[in-house]
């Protein structure tokens, strides 16, 4: 059963269990359930609870950094995994609201060296959805770093072989193989299509991609402390000092995050009180109208969940069926989960620095949303 199956049956079953979490409701209630719940877990992170209507609740467990014994906070800072993808689907919907971008026209009208035969066929839609066909090079490569560099010490990117290697190097090498269906016809969660997503974007607003970011999602959602960074945090843009770092026992060399190379993209960081930021922004049509937060929210794959760069669910809360807002990302030991009730706009973000699993974030995600209700 993967997470999201197992995070919707934890729903079912805490429906039918009203009692002890009706509680959760009350905000301090909240808090000490948040803290019994980490502690049983020995959770290292930020959990981020808000009612509509009423403040965020947020807790703040564990280090930061383990080397330098720093402190995690409300206000620390995560790698955001594959939630980066949802900023750029998120991006790319505000910039086709204004007429930058077409999502429907094939992906050449932006990328002229781009293979034409791909080219062709391929949208900017396709990619956002996972739906393009375009194999899935790019994330051996990138996996494979931490390795390379714990087998043979001191070596770097450049030793390695991936120096200087730009955006759009990346696309030529690893997102720019033969397609493997007709695009659109079928699911592939394939990483090779968001350096391509990257580039259409900065090429269509003659950006950056980092400014892209900024100018179309974080700035009008109000995230002031997201930003991006290429490798890891400590080449954050904009940069930042109270970052956490993935920790795996295991493999502390390498602070247990794999590094993302400009020619993957880099990527994107951001806090719990930011997710909740663009998700509240989406909802009272901040970044776009509503009729692409409708497109935005309409699930192309069922039986992923996926729509563009993130899943949605229909899920029975409270007794009433509601569009339910499913993100989750992960770099090596950070892990972001985020549940977000579109009809309420009552939410819950889980930030974490530690490996393991989120099957036990979208459990308890599920619990407090419920008592909610």
């Amino acid at each position: 059963m993967n997470w999201l199956s197992k995070w919707l049956a934890c729903v079912v079953i805490v429906v039918a269990a009203s009692a002890p979490l009706r509680a959760l409701a009350g905000s301090a209630s909240t808090g000490d359930r948040m803290a019994e719940w980490a502690a049983a877990q020995e959770f290292s992170g930020v959990i981020a609870v808000r009612k509509a209507g009423m403040a965020p609740v947020q807790k703040a467990f564990g280090i930061a950094d383990e080397e330098t014994g720093r402190a995690i906070t409300p206000e620390t800072v995560f790698q955001a995994g594959s939630v980066s993808k949802y900023f750029a689907a998120v991006a790319a919907f505000g910039m086709a609201e204004r007429g930058l971008v077409d999502l429907d026209a094939p992906i050449s009208t932006y990328l002229r060296d781009y293979r034409e035969d791909t080219g062709a066929q391929v949208t900017l839609a396709h990619l956002l959805s996972n739906s393009s066909g375009i194999p899935n090079a790019l994330s051996p490569i990138v996996n494979g770093l931490p390795a390379e560099l714990r087998a043979h010490p001191g070596a770097t990117l450049a030793s390695l072989g991936y120096a200087d290697l730009s955006l759009a190097d990346g696309v030529a090498r690893y997102s720019s193989g033969a397609l493997r269906f007709a695009p659109g016809s079928a699911f592939d969660y394939s990483n090779s299509n968001w350096p391509l997503v990257h580039l259409v974007l900065e090429r269509a607003a003659g950006l950056p991609f980092h400014e892209v970011l900024k100018r179309y999602v974080f700035d009008p959602a109000g995230m002031h402390r997201s930003g991006t960074f290429v490798m890891d945090m400590r080449n954050a843009v904009p940069s930042r000092d109270d970052f956490a770092i993935g920790y795996d026992p295991a493999d502390p060399k390498h602070d247990g995050d794999y590094p993302l190379p400009a020619f993957a993209g880099g990527g994107a960081y951001t806090s719990a009180l930011d997710l909740i930021a663009l998700e509240d922004a989406l909802h009272t049509g901040g970044l776009f109208g509503s009729e692409l937060l409708e497109r935005f929210r309409t699930v192309v794959h069922p039986t992923e969940g996926y729509a563009y760069g993130g899943r949605f669910a229909e899920v029975e809360l409270g007794g009433i069926e509601r569009k339910v807002s499913l993100l989750s990302g992960s770099n090596g030991a950070t892990k972001v989960t985020l549940v977000y009730d579109t009809t309420t706009s009552n939410a819950v973000v889980m930030l974490s620095n530690t490996k393991g699993g989120q099957d036990s974030m979208f459990d308890f995600s599920g619990e407090v949303l419920e008592g909610m209700y």
